[in-house]
């Protein structure tokens, strides 16, 4: 199944750095992580951040540290 890029709906770029979905933005990224947890009720709820060594907006299941 692909996964898409939920602002473009396209797949969506990978990071070099850390190999996690890239976002534009920290709402870019809320709004997939909303988008996949209405497809799959079952996942849960992930917390977006930006990566200090990349720059990127990213998704986590961890914990803010």
């Amino acid at each position: 199944m692909a996964r898409y890029n939920y602002y473009e709906y396209e797949t969506p770029k990978k990071c070099e750095t850390t190999g996690k979905d890239i976002y534009r933005s920290e709402a870019d990224a809320r709004k997939a992580d909303a988008e996949q947890r209405r497809r799959f009720p079952e996942r849960g709820e992930k917390r977006a951040y930006r990566a200090e060594k990349c720059g990127h907006w990213h998704l986590t299941s961890g914990r803010k540290r």
